[in-house]
């Protein structure tokens, strides 16, 4: 089953438009899970719920703002999905799903990170609590509030401290990190002359990248708020390319010995699993560079020939 998951920080469903907003986008994406930040809502109900879902086959939950601040929903299509089980805290729901079509176990992770470094630490150590809870596949999916590095805004410098806390948590939980397409930054200030970071994405445990290995995360178009809605889905038109070992690579009389350097100059560092993913991921890279070089577009020039 492809699964299309929708991030989006709204900042606010407190208003008729934003409401009219998020349905559109639901109804136009056809999601199976929607994970909406910053609600402002300290009460969500059935018709607020009604208001953006486009047929009865939904299912929700959600933890209140406080005040005018926060707020998340976790909305999903349970014609597709069982429910499982939950874990909700300040800035983050966890959902546990069952997959109806073959009965595979996941967890969804919504997350809003606070803007104070030392609420983000509290926040960080509940994060790294999930696993304690669930360690199977699972996707993190929100506003994370920081960007990895300087190349995810464009310009100035960024909090290091808050960089180094995205980035340490996606080391330390072995998380995969996937390129964003549609565009590099998904926040803007709104200005004349706007900053525009990287402070949306999602994260993938390795086993829930193995569950879905074609999926892409993109950026859609900014309506409404001054964050652009993620998405986390198969593409509908051309699909993400696919490694593919060629049987001729082994006659090459360097083939094993260019392999065996490539494999022992690579260096990763987490548990044996974690490292032999990464090594692998990086080889497919080495090998296909390679062998455009070495044998040139060779399905092109069979193409010609025939």
């Amino acid at each position: 089953m492809d699964i299309k998951v929708i991030s989006w920080n709204i900042r606010g469903l407190n208003a008729f438009e934003r409401m009219v907003a998020l349905k559109n986008l639901v109804m136009a994406q056809k999601c199976t899970i929607c994970l909406i930040q910053d609600t402002k809502m300290m009460k969500m109900d059935h018709w607020v719920i009604q208001n953006i879902l486009y047929d009865g086959e939904f299912d929700w939950m959600y933890f209140p703002s406080v005040g005018a601040s926060g707020g998340l929903l976790t909305v999903w299509d349970k014609s597709k999905l069982v429910k499982e089980g939950e874990r909700v805290r300040m800035n983050n729901i966890s959902t546990l799903f069952t997959l109806k079509d073959n009965w595979d176990k996941l967890v969804v992770c919504n997350l809003y990170s606070p803007c104070e470094y030392t609420e983000r630490e509290v926040f960080r150590k509940d994060l790294e609590e999930i696993k304690n809870w669930w360690e199977g596949p699972m996707c993190y999916g929100g506003d994370v509030n920081a960007v990895r590095s300087n190349e995810e805004r464009n310009r100035g410098d960024g909090d290091s401290r808050n960089n180094n806390f995205l980035n340490n948590f996606i080391y330390n939980q072995e998380l995969v990190d996937l390129p964003l397409l549609g565009g590099a930054f998904t926040w803007s200030d709104m200005q004349t002359d706007p900053l525009l970071c990287r402070l949306d994405r999602f994260m993938l445990i390795v086993g829930f990248d193995v569950m879905f290995p074609d999926d892409v995360q993109m950026t859609l178009a900014r309506v409404i708020s001054d964050h652009k809605p993620m998405l986390i889905s198969k593409p509908g038109l051309a699909c993400k390319p696919y490694f593919k070992f060629e049987n001729g690579w082994i006659y090459h009389k360097q083939f094993k010995q260019l392999v065996e350097q490539w494999w022992g100059m690579m260096n990763f560092e987490g548990s044996a699993s974690f490292i032999f993913f990464k090594k692998l991921q990086n080889l497919k890279y080495l090998l296909n560079n390679w062998s455009r070089e070495e044998f040139g577009g060779v399905k092109r020039e069979k193409n010609d020939l025939t």
